[in-house]
């Protein structure tokens, strides 16, 4: 049997209570986890940092403040950046970068938690690439929306991409 009063090596996490109704009082557990998450062989890719940034994001929101209709445009803001301008965050990150930006310009709609999860609850196309939203019936506002926010965020990080905008 192992002689638990040795330190073991790696790293070490001393657990308490009840384990397979055995009572455990400061029994070390070893584990070792790997360092990164490349597998053998393979070179890892730096990840591109997204251009969008709390103050890009309030400049971009700021242009685009009358095509905003709702909360729900939020979720379309959000497959925007996610599938245009590779934002790794998730939704609820967005939403506090969107509050960060409510408190300094006053936008028309609140972005509170849970906003973004209930727009793709409701519209079932966010879930998909923004570029396959043609498939499937929506109202003007939303390409619209689309169209413009992509266009300012294109026009504050120095970008030229060629923007189809259907009005």
């Amino acid at each position: 049997m192992e002689n638990l009063e040795k330190p073991a090596s790696g790293s070490v996490t001393y657990i308490y209570g009840n384990i397979n109704n055995y009572n455990v009082y400061q029994a070390p557990v070893t584990y070792n986890a790997p360092t990164t998450n490349t597998i053998e062989g393979s070179e890892s890719k730096p990840h591109s940092a997204s251009p969008i940034t709390i103050p890009v994001l309030r400049d971009a929101l700021e242009a685009c403040r009358k095509y905003i209709w709702g909360q729900s445009a939020y979720g379309v803001i959000f497959s925007v950046v996610r599938d245009k301008f590779d934002y790794k965050e998730g939704m609820s990150q967005f939403e506090r970068n969107v509050q960060a930006v409510d408190a300094e310009v006053h936008l028309a709609f609140a972005c509170p938690e849970g906003t973004i999860a209930q727009a793709f609850y409701n519209n079932k196309f966010l879930k998909y690439n923004v570029d396959s939203w043609d498939e499937f019936k929506m109202l003007e506002r939303v390409p619209r929306l689309v169209g413009k926010f992509r266009e300012a965020v294109n026009r504050l990080i120095g970008r030229a991409d060629s923007i189809e905008e259907k009005e």
